[in-house]
């Protein structure tokens, strides 16, 4: 899949889609993303290696994941995630030279909820209303919370990385 992005006045952007075997023809890249991907990856710190090969100088890598290992679930379990991260896992996991430009936490409300999953629903799949749910009330009051608390409380993990001018 390969997207050109105008909405924001970047003519020049091409989105690509694919794993890092299929994109390895291409030579680099400005960013590589990984949304909600990594922590279904069985060897995520090689991963993280072959895709730091394909960034440009002062590109980025980004993940987005779950966080936080004793919020596991039942439903993580259901939809093939391996693992949830930390800071400290995301960290090790960069290269050596890589620059962190952010590692915050994502969520606060959700992981309150996923808490209470984790230890008393054990629900493999949230239900359709829980979902609704989930996206008009949680979702609006952790962005206000997320900011409140510093980005120091969340379900998900942000980690951006940058390739620095020189390794």
């Amino acid at each position: 899949m390969k997207l050109v992005l105008d909405r924001w006045g970047h003519k020049q952007t091409h989105v690509i889609a694919g794993s890092l075997h299929a994109l390895a023809e291409h030579s680099s890249f400005d960013c590589v993303l990984y949304m909600d991907v990594l922590e279904h990856i069985r060897a995520d710190r090689d991963q993280i290696q072959a895709a730091a090969r394909l960034v440009r100088k002062n590109g980025h890598i980004v993940v987005l994941s779950p966080a936080h290992q004793w919020l596991f679930s039942e439903f993580d379990k259901s939809i093939g995630h391996l693992r949830r991260y930390n800071k400290q896992v995301l960290r090790s996991l960069m290269p050596p030279g890589w620059i962190q430009v952010k590692l915050a936490y994502l969520d606060s409300i959700g992981a309150l909820l996923s808490l209470g999953n984790a230890a008393g629903l054990r629900q493999a799949m949230p239900s359709p209303w829980q979902i609704a749910i989930w996206d008009r009330l949680c979702i609006p009051l952790s962005r206000i919370m997320d900011s409140v608390l510093r980005e120091k409380c969340g379900k998900s993990i942000l980690a951006v990385w940058r390739n620095p001018d020189s390794l």
